[in-house]
């Protein structure tokens, strides 16, 4: 009998070593998460290519107020008129390089020529304080995953300004295959200023191709 009960528990013994502990759906969700944050941070220090108008209103503010209350002022003639246009392609996309890790931040709009120059210093987890020309802002991060694509949704909030604070454009972090077309993640401000230009001239061309289109499906 004494044998028999330990023939059961060396095979006991295999089967777990074979197939392991199995880790509940939280653990491995944990654990995601965790190498999430890991990636993130190796990742963090890049250039990233973001909408424009937040944080515009950040760097550049009598600027963007005035474009915006011109495009609110005519905006119930047609929600699409010259001003709000104005304001809306005022910047262009906006090179973003962030270098949290070196307490430094470049801001380049790519209709314009002048870069500004930003401090910045780690809060808290994914959580940065900006400054510029003695303006404070915070620079909040929350990481999400779109299939193997992970990337950070932003909140810009501006201290008394709530025009200019929110969204500022989710940072691409890590994404699937390097040459993927949509990514917005770059290594240099030169790389990211040339996917400006090739974006503007795949604007125009659809612009084109759209006006002279005739016939059914235009």
């Amino acid at each position: 009998m004494k044998i028999h009960y330990k023939s059961i528990i060396i095979v006991l013994v295999l089967i777990l070593t074979m197939t392991g502990c199995k880790k509940s759906p939280e653990e491995l969700a944990k654990e995601q998460e965790l190498q999430n944050k890991k990636l993130a941070f190796e990742n963090i220090n890049s250039v990233y290519q973001l909408g424009s108008s937040g944080l515009a209103f950040y760097v550049d503010r009598e600027n963007a107020q005035r474009l915006r209350d011109s495009c609110m002022i005519h905006r119930s003639e047609n929600e699409y008129n010259k001003y709000c246009m104005e304001y809306m392609n005022y910047w262009g996309n906006v090179c973003f390089d962030f270098k949290p890790k070196e307490g430094k931040a470049l801001v380049k709009f790519h209709k314009h020529s002048q870069v500004y120059n930003l401090e910045v210093k780690t809060k808290g987890e994914f959580e940065y304080v900006l400054t510029y020309e003695s303006k404070d802002a915070v620079l909040k991060l929350e990481l999400t995953t779109n299939a193997s694509n992970l990337f950070a949704k932003t909140n810009l909030i501006i201290p008394d300004d709530k025009s200019g604070s929110g969204d500022i454009g989710n940072m691409d972090l890590v994404y699937a295959y390097e040459s993927s077309s949509n990514h917005g993640r770059f290594n240099t401000l030169e790389e990211c200023e040339a996917q400006n230009v090739k974006d503007d001239e795949l604007s125009k061309s659809l612009r084109e191709q759209k006006s002279t289109c005739e016939g059914p499906g235009c």
